[in-house]
Order: C-alpha cells, then sequence, then structure tokens
C-alpha cells in the first residue's frame, strides 16, 4: 500500500495565535512543515501519533491474517477467524481513504 500521507514522524509544534481560535497549536513533519492546527491537547497528540499508529496497525493486521491463515487454510474456520480484524481494517480503510 503506497503511504498518502505526509509521512511520519509528526511532532507537536509551537502554539499560533489568531484572531479567531486565540490558542492553535501545530502539528509538524520531519520537515517542521505543518501538518495540522489543533486547538486542544489531547487532539494534538492524537494527530502526531496517527501515522505511527496506521503503521503499527497494518502490521498487526498483516501477521494476523497470516498467521490466521497459516492455522486455518482449508477449514471453514477461516473466514470466521479473519473476520475478527475486520473493525481494524475499517480504520485503515478510513485513514487511508480506501473504498469498501
Amino acid at each position: 500500500m503506497t503511504t498518502q500521507h505526509t509521512p511520519s514522524p509528526w511532532t507537536q509544534g509551537a502554539n499560533v495565535r489568531d484572531v479567531k481560535a486565540p490558542a492553535l497549536m501545530t502539528v509538524r513533519d520531519a520537515n517542521d512543515k505543518v501538518i495540522a492546527f489543533v486547538a486542544d491537547t489531547d487532539h494534538m497528540q492524537l494527530i502526531a501519533a496517527a501515522p505511527d499508529l496506521l503503521d503499527s496497525l497494518q502490521k498487526m493486521i498483516a501477521k494476523f491474517d497470516s498467521e490466521m491463515r497459516s492455522e486455518y487454510e482449508g477449514t471453514s474456520m477461516l473466514k470466521g477467524r479473519l473476520a475478527e480484524a475486520n473493525h481494524a481494517r475499517a480504520a485503515v480503510a478510513k485513514a487511508t481513504g480506501e473504498k469498501k
């Protein structure tokens, strides 16, 4: 899968003053480019962690699928076992803009 977003690391940047939002904070990429303006510290931390969370989840799904196929290939249980990760797959699709 090709990354469509700015690759990590994303970090918390400096506060920015603005007339409409007096305490905006920035999320920046490795080149110090602003990725997002955020008004809430909790959201800023989540946004800054997003690329790493996505990468980790994609790797976990791939490992899970591989292990389930290895153990259940050729059985009627394979489809059900793979379905256990559908919520995670939906989250990845949402994050990457994939159409289901």
